[in-house]
Formats: structure tokens, C-alpha cells, sequence
């Protein structure tokens, strides 16, 4: 997983936590004001019941009067929303005009006569209403308590509960962007050092640094000491490849110079074998140096998908200094060399390597050129990858097609292994980059060499 796919999977969990508790937020603050309102709704009825407790007294001839009605001006609006009724048993016999000739159904009486109680019933016009009831006895009423109800409709309690949603919503919405976007800022500063680790390691491993280095939090700084034991290691590792490879080289080399050195004395004696000899013994000579140039490679390209792996080398000065060797060996015959090269470019190569491979393209460029050599490092059509071209103006590759990288020389007569060209083919592929062969414009061979840039 890349960083900026954990950086979007913080704020996407960061931003579904945030939502997901403000609606649990936002239903358990709706239940609690539903509650305080209901609470508060029903301390009022208790205050209007005891008005009408403290003022119904019974007339001789058991009737039932209410001095001072409470005074709130909702029970004398028809339907008003406010109601209360007086009666004993299943009776009424006062209520509100509010009530206008309905009544409030009760449910039946339960518990002792002053026990108060809220309960919801049905009341005028189908609405529910919020009701407070109790029992009391009053003087001259006999055994016979009076039952007291004061009723409240639930639509008011609904106005009230749809305010409040229509203030939290957007206020919740609000402060729901506002903690998103500060999650964002502290997931994009809490991340900051991985993008410094990230930037640090890029530095490794283009070559511009051998270790991880920076200011680092203590949660990051093991990360960085493992990685940097990892980097020595692979140093390390590398090393003793390339120490194996000399010494494999160097152990072949006596052997087989020995046995050049028979076949020599045999042919020398005159006899047939000794040509036969001296034929395995440089194709095994050339077998060799193949495979010790490839392990070579793959040992400083590494076996990742990036094979950019901490080199950073500028072909201009291995390609100027190779140019000028030329110019001593050749002497008065060397052919020209024509160099192009911007200096700026720079390829993710081992330069050992990349020694090997110019110096084989050249190498083989100068045996065969009459009079030319023309050599060019450009970025290649590839994004990513540089290209070093190298032409001669010699006979170029013959007509029967031929595959010089192969292995196989063209002609005995020119000094040489014969495995210049498939050396350098091997040791560009490990690098991820190509080795093609054409004809060039000057009439001889054009090689081109792909290489990956540095990163």
C-alpha cells in the first residue's frame, strides 16, 4: 500500500467515525431533549392540577363546582391543545372548555388516591395528549375520590422537538465539516514523517546518500535503524557477490591458461587435436567472462521491479575517458570518435558497469569502424530511460541475419573474445534496459543501449 493510499484511508475511517458519531450524537441529544421537554411539560400539568385540586369543593346536593379555573388561556380556546376535566369514577362531571363535548379517556385508577401519574391518551380531534391525573377526596365527597386530569396535546411537544432538529441538524453539519477538516490537516501533519522516511529512502536509493538519515519521531526512528541494517546488509551482500565473481574469475584463469597452453604444445607437435583444444579453451574463456559480467550486473541492479537501486553515474565522463583510450591505442589509425552527450544525464548504473558496457560498444565500434566512430547519450523515447548510441561507419551487420549479441564472432581476425556485445546485452537487461542493433546512417553498425535514468 503507497502512502497516499494510506493517507486517503485515514481521512476516509477518520471522516466515517466523525459522521457516523455525530448521528449517534445526534440521535442521543434529540432523546434527551425530548425527555427534558416531556419533564418540563409534565411539571407544568402537576402545577395546573394543584390549582384545580386547591379550588373543586362539592356543593350540597353532591355537586361539584371549580372555584378559579387555572389561567392559562389555552383551556378556553376551543381545542386549544391545553385540557382539563374533573369527575369521579367514570364520570365527568367538569372540563375545560377547551374539551368543548368530548372528553379525555382515562385509563382505569391504579394505586392509592394521591398517587399522580403521566399517561398518554387519545384526545379531541385524534391527537394524543401528554396527560397528568390523580386522585384526591374532598370534603363532603364521601368515600368517593375525585379524579383530577390535566392533558396537554403532543403536538406542541412535536413543534418544539422540530425546532430543535432544525437548529442541531445544521449546527451538527457544521461541526461534522469542521472536525473532518481538521482530522485531514492532523492526519496530513501526523503522516509528514513518512513522507520525510520516503524522501530519505528515494535518497538511498538513487546513491545520492549510502543511509536513511533525518530527524525522525521515536515512533519512526526504529523503522529507520532496521532499514538502515538492511542497507548495510545488502551493501554487504553485494560485496562478497562481487568478491566471489573475482574470485571465480581468478581461479579459471590459471586453469584455463594452462590448458591454452597445452593445446598450443599439441598443435605445436603437429597434431590435429591441438587446434580443437585451443577452440574449447577460448569458448570456454569467452563462456566465462559472460557469465562473471552477468552476475556482476545482477548483483549491483538487484532483483526488484525498480532497478534503479542507489546508482547514479554520468555517462559523459566514462564515454570521454574511453574516447581518449582509443585515440592511444589506435594511434595515427585510430578512427574519430564523435562524442555527443549532455553532461545532466545521469543513468541508475554501477559505474564498474557501466565502464564495461560503453567500453564494449566502443570497443567494438573502433575494430570494425574505417575512419568514424560517432557516439550520443540522450534521453531515450522511453519516459524514465536514457539512450547511448554508438555507430561506426564499418561494414555493419551482414545481410543473413546475423545476431552478433549472441556470442559468435564475425571474424577471427579481429582481436577479441567475440562477447563484447552479448556482455553488454546481459548486463543492460539486468538493469531492466535493452541492448538493439541496426544499421546506422554512416553505413556501419548502430547499437543502441537503453538504460534506466536515475531516480
Amino acid at each position: 500500500m503507497n502512502q497516499g493510499s494510506l493517507r486517503r484511508r485515514f481521512a476516509i475511517g477518520a471522516s466515517v467515525a466523525v459522521m457516523l458519531a455525530l448521528v449517534a450524537a445526534g440521535f442521543g441529544l434529540t432523546g434527551m431533549f425530548e425527555t427534558s421537554v416531556r419533564s418540563r411539560a409534565a411539571q407544568e400539568l402537576r402545577s395546573h392540577l394543584r390549582i384545580l385540586a386547591a379550588n373543586v369543593r362539592v356543593l350540597p346536593g353532591d355537586i361539584l363546582i371549580l372555584d378559579v379555573e387555572p389561567p392559562d388561556p389555552r383551556f378556553s380556546a376551543p381545542f386549544g391543545g391545553l385540557y382539563w376535566q374533573v369527575g369521579r369514577g367514570t364520570r365527568v362531571e367538569l372540563r375545560s372548555r377547551s374539551l368543548w363535548d368530548e372528553t379525555i379517556a382515562l385509563p382505569p385508577p391504579q394505586g392509592g388516591p394521591a398517587e399522580p401519574r403521566v399517561v398518554e391518551v387519545p384526545g379531541p380531534e385524534g391527537r394524543r395528549l401528554l396527560v397528568v391525573t390523580r386522585r384526591v377526596f374532598i370534603e363532603g365527597s364521601g368515600r368517593e375520590p375525585v379524579r383530577l386530569a390535566v392533558g396537554l396535546d403532543e403536538r406542541e411537544l412535536d413543534v418544539l422537538r422540530e425546532g430543535f432538529l432544525e437548529f442541531m441538524v445544521p449546527a451538527l453539519a457544521v461541526l461534522g465539516l469542521l472536525l473532518v477538516g481538521a482530522l485531514s490537516v492532523f492526519v496530513s501533519y501526523g503522516l509528514r514523517p513518512l513522507d520525510a522516511l520516503r524522501d530519505a529512502l528515494a535518497a538511498v536509493r538513487a546513491g545520492r546518500t549510502r543511509r536513511v538519515t533525518g530527524e525522525f519521531p521515536a515512533e519512526i526512528r526504529p523503522v529507520v535503524e532496521e532499514l538502515n541494517r538492511l542497507v548495510a546488509a545488502r551493501e554487504g551482500d553485494l560485496a562478497r557477490a562481487r568478491g566471489r565473481a573475482g574470485d571465480l574469475a581468478h581461479a579459471l584463469k590459471t586453469p584455463l591458461a594452462v590448458l591454452a597452453a597445452l593445446g598450443r604444445d599439441v598443435e605445436a607437435a603437429g597434431r590435429a587435436e591441438g587446434a580443437a583444444i585451443l577452440e574449447e579453451v577460448e569458448r570456454l574463456d569467452r563462456v566465462v567472462a559472460r557469465e562473471l559480467a552477468r552476475a556482476r550486473a545482477s548483483a549491483s541492479a538487484g532483483t526488484g521491479a525498480d532497478t534503479r537501486t542507489g546508482h547514479a553515474v554520468a555517462p559523459a565522463a566514462i564515454v570521454e575517458r574511453l574516447a581518449r583510450t582509443i585515440g592511444r591505442l589506435g594511434g595515427d589509425d585510430a578512427p574519430a570518435v564523435e562524442v555527443a552527450i549532455d553532461p545532466a544525464l545521469q543513468v541508475g548504473v554501477d559505474e564498474t558497469d557501466l565502464l564495461e558496457m560503453c567500453g564494449n560498444l566502443i570497443d567494438n565500434a573502433r575494430k570494425w569502424a574505417r575512419s568514424r566512430v560517432r557516439v550520443a547519450v540522450t534521453p531515450a523515447p522511453e519516459p524514465g530511460f536514457v539512450q547511448l548510441r554508438v555507430e561506426d561507419d564499418g561494414p555493419g551487420l551482414p545481410e543473413d541475419g546475423f545476431d552478433p549479441v549472441r556470442g559468435r564472432r564475425l571474424d577471427e581476425g579481429v582481436p577479441g573474445t567475440g562477447f563484447g556485445l552479448a556482455i553488454a546485452k546481459d548486463m543492460a537487461e539486468a538493469y531492466g534496459g535493452t541492448l538493439t542493433l541496426g544499421r546506422s546512417d554512416l553505413g556501419g553498425l548502430q547499437a543502441d543501449l537503453i538504460l534506466p535514468i536515475a531516480a
